[in-house]
């Protein structure tokens, strides 16, 4: 992990040096290294249908480019949800293998 984060460093280092020579519209170009996430909010959730379990089941499912799941957090209230995944990585391949809406 301390490579992983060694090399991202570098990457950000080089690429913040050619940002800075480049301009937009006269206004200087800057980029911020942001901090990894594990969580993927889901809206537009079923009020009425959805459960907690549907959503972890959804988001473990390896059909759906699913990861290990530590929590979700339901607001059936409002019909979104948190999904903390177990590895960063796991938001990525949910946001490319996420439908439209959730209804069960």
């Amino acid at each position: 992990m301390e490579l992983r984060n060694y090399i991202f460093s570098v990457e950000h280092q080089n690429i913040t040096q050619k940002i800075a020579k480049k301009s937009l519209d006269g206004n200087k170009l800057s980029i911020e290294q942001v901090t990894v996430c594990n969580c993927v909010q889901v809206t537009g959730l079923n009020k009425e249908k959805t459960t907690q379990d549907a959503v972890l089941y959804y988001f473990e499912n390896p059909k759906n480019g699913g990861g290990d799941v530590i929590n979700v957090e339901l607001n059936e209230r409002e019909g979104w949800a948190l999904v903390h995944f177990e590895d960063p990585e796991g938001t990525k391949i949910s946001f490319m293998h996420l439908r439209k809406s959730l209804v069960y």
